[in-house]
């Protein structure tokens, strides 16, 4: 007999699933609020930016889909990063490398999580920005409790976190990475949410 590592939960109004029980809040919030299940979503997805750390953010990809039981139709929204304009292969010479590298600024795509959210949000949400992303601003600028498993992540990549200022600055700010439990807050990701929050 198979074992489930967690237990079978049933609802009869709707249900908002997430890692981050800071941003299964956000979507029941939204819920409560009068919005409707997309909107949920898109506080969820800008809760897990800030609470799930080495899995979510600003600077990452989105692959949604989306069913909307009044019109009967599914929307599938793949907003995988480019490479930029000027990432060609005598740029990445230039600056000594002789591969591509795998760490760093240099390494990454577009991010196209946001242009993802801009999508659903002009289609199918009702509440604001603002309204949305309410929490996700709270939890960046007064931080949140770390969990166990994201600060054992921290543990293990405080040599890599501590390569690059930007991250050392937020994620090793005592010298150490933040133990379970430790608050952790981000004002320039708080700054960059309530960019997002005025202007999508």
């Amino acid at each position: 007999m198979n074992r489930l590592s967690r237990h079978l939960v049933y609802g009869c109004r709707g249900m908002i699933c997430s890692n981050s029980p800071l941003a299964a809040s956000a979507g029941l919030n939204a819920l409560q609020e009068g919005g409707n299940a997309f909107d949920a979503a898109l506080a969820v997805a800008a809760t897990e930016a800030v609470t799930i750390v080495p899995a979510c953010g600003l600077g990452g990809d989105a692959f949604i889909l989306l069913y909307d039981a009044a019109r009967g139709t599914i929307t599938g929204i793949n907003s995988s990063g480019v490479a930029a304009t000027g990432a060609t292969s005598a740029y990445y010479r230039a600056q000594g490398y002789q591969t591509m590298p795998l760490d760093g600024p240099h390494a990454i795509s577009v991010p196209g999580a946001v242009a993802a959210w801009e999508v659903v949000h002009r289609r199918f949400c009702t509440k604001s920005w603002a309204q949305l992303l309410d929490s996700a601003i709270g939890y960046a600028e007064d931080g949140f409790p770390v969990p166990l498993g994201i600060a054992r992540s921290f543990a293990s990549n405080a040599a890599k976190l501590a390569q690059f200022p930007c991250t050392a600055s937020v994620f090793l700010g005592s010298g150490m990475p933040p133990r379970e439990g430790d608050r952790l807050a981000n004002p320039d990701l708080a700054r960059s949410l309530r960019l997002v929050a005025v202007g999508g």
